[in-house]
């Protein structure tokens, strides 16, 4: 266990409580005036995703005491807090490490049928309306036992490696998150949250969108700062060896068992239909196979190499499944490869529900065959 200091340092719970108080013109000056951003963290020190069972039973362990100190869970509640969002598989465990030791963790949950946490605060907003990809960053906890100087790198740090997964490996396109009111001024004046009104006033509610406008507003913030304050430098022009995140897009949780599957890897399947797709408004038709779905997106295989100026591109996918022919409007948002790519579907009709139905229900030799 990572030893305190003897003079522990502030509490940053506290700072941020203090913070909340000063007006909201003064407050920002202030943040970005004494925030310091490290670059020479020590090689112990490493985020990354949690892939192991040790990894990922550190994490939850860390959620749930930390939760308990806040009074979130009752002392008589289990060791291991699991909420559904938590158990889900398109959740990702991100976690910091100082040598063996787990002592910080976040969670990030995309959207999916179950929809987000925080949806009974914000569900009336429109951020869902231009169908964009939203994912939301809860369980952010940072060990106690850490020195304050540890807890403030590591913060900051984290900060940009969810920054770095979202825009890199996973291509969110809007973060939120829900937390206490306290912490607010951590997120819109230091990381530039827009914020919206919900309904609880003790809960803060914002959200980031990665575009080309906030880039613009982060390098208006930082960029005519020196090095050691300037975050619009350190998220997006500094790589560091502290965090080893890999180009893998595959959010299903980590396999305990991975040696035992590569001896006896199981085939890729695809659905065993004829599809063609129509890439960026061309009227050429390009044959495709499709390879998953679920209830907002699609993952296909084309014949020809693509490059990932396509992302955020249309593309119109038809295809036939038990005599009927369905087209659905979608946009790329991710490649897995130069000829696989998963897309987000814009126009749901009757016919693509119906085929979600069937996809779902009716897995048999007839509906799939093994992946070429």
């Amino acid at each position: 266990m990572i030893s305190a200091r003897k003079k522990r340092g502030p509490q940053l719970g506290g700072l941020w409580k203090f913070l909340s108080y000063i007006p909201a013109f003064l407050r920002a000056s202030l943040i970005r005036r004494f925030v310091q951003v490290n670059n020479q963290l020590p090689i112990e020190l490493v985020f990354k995703r949690a892939e192991t069972e040790s990894e990922t039973k550190q994490a939850l362990t860390l959620i749930h005491d930390t939760y308990q100190e806040l009074g979130f869970i009752n002392q008589q509640e289990s060791r291991l807090h699991f909420s559904k969002f938590l158990a889900l598989p398109t959740t990702t465990l991100l976690i910091a490490k100082w040598k063996d030791e787990v002592i910080g963790t976040a969670a990030l949950i995309s959207d999916s049928a179950f929809g987000l946490p925080s949806d009974p605060t914000w569900s009336n907003s429109k951020l869902r309306d231009k169908q964009q990809r939203l994912v939301e960053i809860s369980h952010l906890c940072i060990k106690k036992q850490a020195s304050f100087f540890l807890r403030g790198s590591t913060l900051l740090a984290f900060c940009k490696m969810v920054f770095k997964y979202c825009t890199e490996i996973a291509k969110v396109d809007i973060l939120v998150t829900t937390t206490l009111v306290e912490t607010k001024p951590f997120y819109t004046d230091l990381l530039l949250f827009e914020s919206l009104k919900i309904k609880e006033s003790s809960s803060f509610f914002g959200y980031l969108n990665f575009n080309k406008e906030t880039l613009a507003k982060f390098n208006k913030a930082y960029g005519h700062k020196q090095i050691s304050q300037n975050l619009f430098h350190y998220f997006t022009k500094i790589e560091s060896t502290n965090i080893q995140l890999t180009k893998n897009r595959n959010f299903l949780p980590p396999n305990w068992n991975g040696k035992k599957l590569l001896r006896r890897a199981r085939p890729r399947l695809e659905f065993n239909t004829a599809a063609v797709a129509f890439m960026n408004g061309s009227t050429k038709a390009e044959p495709c196979k499709i390879i998953s779905v679920s209830e907002n997106g699609i993952q296909i295989k084309l014949d020809q190499n693509h490059c990932q100026d396509l992302i955020g591109k249309p593309i119109l996918i038809s295809f036939e499944y038990e005599k009927e022919w369905i087209t659905c409007q979608a946009s790329i948002k991710w490649f897995e490869s130069q000829k696989r790519l998963g897309c987000m579907v814009c126009d749901k009709s009757h016919s693509w529900k119906k085929f979600i139905d069937l996809a779902w229900d009716e897995l048999n030799q007839n509906s799939y065959k093994v992946a070429s």
